[in-house]
């Protein structure tokens, strides 16, 4: 925390697959905070309320998990993500990536279509009808998908191409086997979009089951 100059970190235990509704605050000492419930003066006086103790123990176990696996993790999943925007790239001559190619989180990758934009939400019911889930923003921001993201926009992308963002999350659960079903899918749903067949050799299953990104 001191290296990093962090004064407030919060952190929530479902993004490390623990359970969701319980989360931690990183507060500095001297950090003048005031609380905004009151009651009976739990979590030190900041937040009084009933304590999720399960949710905590929860949390301590997940986090326990992740600091044991992260680095194996870790680079299992960049090689999923590296895998996917490989393909991408290579089989669909319009799409482009956001943000740096390889400086990003490791199961994080976002991607667009040059001229598809506007249709990012027909791609989507397509990849939703055959079981594939990912989004097309931030799932903090739902409430706001018909606009361009404020983040990209401030990034340099211009509001056609911001809107036009896929967003694909990999997990623990992640399988190259999953990866492999949803470019097949992706394949087909923009061959689909563009009216125009895609030339792609990407594996596909025999009986392929739901994918779930998350």
């Amino acid at each position: 925390m001191n290296r990093l100059q962090v004064d407030l970190l919060s952190l929530s235990a479902h993004k490390l697959h623990g359970p969701k509704g319980v989360g931690a605050l990183y507060v500095r000492k001297g950090m003048g905070l005031a609380p905004i419930i009151f009651g009976g003066g739990q979590e030190r006086g900041l937040r009084s309320a009933t304590e999720n103790v399960a949710g905590m123990v929860g949390f301590g176990a997940a986090a326990e998990l992740t600091r044991k696996e992260l680095n194996k993790e870790a680079a299992r999943l960049a090689g999923l993500r590296e895998y996917i925007a490989t393909e991408v790239l290579r089989n669909f001559p319009n799409a482009y990536l956001f943000g740096h190619p390889t400086k990003r989180m490791p199961g994080h990758l976002s991607f667009g279509f040059r001229g598809q934009e506007r249709e990012v939400g027909k791609l989507l019911d397509a990849l939703d009808q055959a079981g594939v889930a990912v989004s097309a923003g931030s799932a903090c921001s739902a409430n706001h998908s018909g606009e361009p993201s404020s983040v990209l926009l401030a990034m340099g992308y211009d509001a056609e191409s911001a809107r036009g963002l896929i967003r694909v999350s990999l997990g623990r659960f992640s399988t190259q086997q999953e990866v492999d079903r949803f470019l097949d899918v992706l394949s087909s749903a923009v061959s689909a979009l563009l009216g125009t067949a895609v030339s792609a050799s990407l594996p596909g299953l025999a009986n392929p089951a739901e994918v779930a990104f998350a």
